[in-house]
């Protein structure tokens, strides 16, 4: 049996806008950085805001985590869940990347976590926000 998995989701807010093609080079660093630090998730991105899923080794999601957090790239960083899971929900992504969509944010029906600052943190709608994360596989 291998390491115990570890998750993290938090949300965040550009401090100024990325250009496509920065936005491409930040995906490509982050895939190649989580690649070997074996960690996998998805970045979703929507107007500015930003919310990720990070999984691998609790010691590296962490580390990775507080890297992140201090990134002058983004503000308002706010952790929805955090701690261990059975198995990974995207583990053939190093980092996948979903643009969210007029599309894709109908799917996520009326509550919608990431406009609605702070609704992701309780216990349930973090719960509920995973659910939602896993159907962007």
């Amino acid at each position: 049996m291998g390491k115990p998995l570890y998750e993290l989701i938090y949300g965040s807010v550009q401090t100024r806008p990325f250009t496509p093609v920065k936005l491409s080079d930040l995906l490509a660093f982050s895939r190649a950085r989580n690649q070997n630090l074996d960690v996998t998730g998805v970045l979703l991105h929507q107007t500015g805001v930003f919310v990720q899923v990070l999984e691998g080794d609790e010691k590296v999601v962490a580390a990775l985590y507080e890297r992140i957090s201090r990134d002058p790239r983004h503000k308002n960083v706010a952790v929805f869940r955090r701690g261990p899971i059975q198995a990974r929900q995207f583990g053939s992504w190093s980092m996948g990347f979903i643009e969210l969509d007029a599309t894709a944010l109908r799917n996520l029906g009326s509550w919608n976590p990431i406009l609605q600052k702070g609704s992701a943190t309780t216990p349930p709608n973090a719960e509920r926000l995973r659910s939602i994360l896993a159907t962007f596989r």
